[in-house]
């Protein structure tokens, strides 16, 4: 069951449909046809990311393939993606008016952007080798959208960055030998900072498993800025910059901890969130994006 963190002030009412689909072209990449419809209303749901608007005032979720806005004040959530493809890990661009998120709808798991409110999706990257793609994350100017993706024949994730005026994407990070989820960047664009562990998704159970790392976009240059023996994970920065927000494990469930990055203080924020995903492959990350307030 997901537990409502105190800074996120979250109460929504969520319900959604799969509606049919008409009118699809004949060179549509995914022509089916739903013949059937599920409904259902519940309050509460599990793995669901988030995200806030930067004016505070709207959060943004996914549940079961959809994505829904509510406000941020409580009521009840009104889907802006539905449909008969898988869309999910959606997040507001730096100005709010656009969304980056995750979705199925060419025929592979691609990275898309949107309106805030769902209208005129846009296809970012152009995969169609089973990669998978999780964690998008804005670069602080709004050109650029920060991915997590993982290709068959490696094993590992990778960061790259996509241009929203279109192109091949840019590798950011790709070594051999470490994963990279859960990018963020700082608010100067000068650093991202993700979650690194050496070797693949099981290969080693010895804590700590992860650490955060940041690195440096115009020289490469890398520093670990935080370790804890119950690994760091999914990072999330302040608005500042100053602070990062990252989860680790803690007794036999999942703690959110934040660190200064400038005096080292480092304090509990909640006790216990959603379980971390702890070994297997991390297709969704290793959870769900949390977010705070303006």
């Amino acid at each position: 069951m997901m537990r409502i963190l105190p800074f996120t002030r979250i109460l929504c009412l969520a319900a959604a449909a799969l509606l049919p689909v008409s009118g699809l072209a004949a060179e549509d990449p995914l022509p089916l046809r739903n013949t059937r419809e599920i409904r259902f209303t519940t309050e509460t749901g599990t793995w669901m990311w988030l995200d806030m608007s930067p004016d505070g005032r709207s959060i943004i979720f996914d549940m079961l393939g959809d994505i829904y806005a509510v406000d941020a004040s409580g009521g009840k959530a009104r889907p802006i993606l539905r449909g008969l493809a898988f869309e999910s890990q959606p997040v507001f661009s730096p100005d709010g008016r656009r969304i980056a998120f995750v979705s199925d709808r060419s025929g592979n798991e691609n990275l898309w952007i949107a309106d805030a409110d769902g209208g005129n999706p846009r296809q970012l990257s152009q995969i169609d080798d089973n990669t998978e793609f999780t964690s998008p994350a804005w670069s602080p100017d709004g050109r650029f959208v920060y991915v997590s993706r993982i290709r068959p024949d490696r094993g590992l994730f990778e960061i790259w960055a996509y241009d929203v005026a279109g192109g091949t994407g840019l590798p950011v990070f790709r070594e051999n030998g470490r994963n990279a989820l859960g990018v963020a960047a700082s608010p100067d664009g000068r650093h991202v900072y993700y979650a690194s562990k050496a070797g693949r998704f099981a290969s080693s159970d010895a804590l700590p498993l992860r650490s955060i790392q940041r690195r440096d976009l115009a020289t490469g240059d890398e520093e670990t800025v935080v370790t804890a023996q119950g690994s760091a994970m999914r990072p999330v920065l302040s608005r500042d910059g100053r602070k990062v927000l990252y989860a680790t494990r803690l007794k036999n469930g999942t703690a959110l901890r934040l660190r200064d990055l400038a005096t080292g203080d480092d304090r509990l924020v909640a006790y216990p969130v959603q379980m971390a995903e702890r070994v297997s492959s991390p297709t969704l990350d290793r959870l769900p994006r949390y977010a705070s307030p303006p």
